[in-house]
């Protein structure tokens, strides 16, 4: 039985990205200081993730990058706010927002796609927090579109977006948040 000529390039094509893509030997550290890479191909899930309507607009899909350094760290924050910054992420909290001293966690996690993960997961705010994420080693978007921000699950599946603001100058987005889990940079 013969395979379609169609189908046998198009699985020929996938092989020969699949053995591109697999033969890296060391992982890319992007620059803060660098331009963004522009030949970023595709969308990570953005073919297989639902797509979600709300005050910000249509979610796309997760934006593909170049995987930053994973990095952790902690602090306490209390009734008086405070800022925790982990690698290129930061998040504020505003006076008010809690009603005691807690113990976030913040991990930006190495991807294909720039995401932060907090703890402890579930935490809810009196009044929102502000998050921001570089995206400096992203995909930059066709056609003037605005990077998101998105809450997503464990397996990157996008859940809602806040309301983002995109400072493309900056490659960064914020967005304010008022519960912990995991975000990440979408369009």
């Amino acid at each position: 039985m013969s395979v379609p000529r169609s189908r046998s390039l198009a699985l020929t094509l996938a092989l020969a990205a699949t053995a591109t893509v697999g033969c890296t030997t060391s992982p890319i550290e992007p620059e803060r200081s660098s331009k963004p890479e522009l030949s970023l191909v595709g969308d990570v899930l953005g073919g297989s993730q639902p797509v979600l309507k709300n005050t910000t607009g249509l979610i796309s899909g997760l934006v593909s990058c170049r995987p930053l350094k994973a990095e952790d760290g902690s602090k306490w924050i209390g009734p008086n706010g405070g800022t925790l910054n982990v690698g290129e992420y930061t998040l504020v909290v505003p006076a008010g927002a809690l009603d005691r001293q807690v113990k976030i966690t913040m991990q930006q996690v190495r991807d294909t796609v720039n995401s932060v993960r907090f703890g402890p997961e579930g935490l809810k705010f009196s009044r929102s927090a502000r998050l921001t994420m570089y995206y400096y080693n992203c995909r930059q978007l066709p056609g003037g579109r605005e990077h998101k921000m998105a809450y997503v699950d464990e397996s990157l599946r996008v859940l809602e977006s806040p309301k983002s603001r995109d400072d493309a100058k900056r490659y960064e987005v914020s967005a304010d948040i008022d519960h912990f889990s995991r975000y990440a940079v979408a369009w």
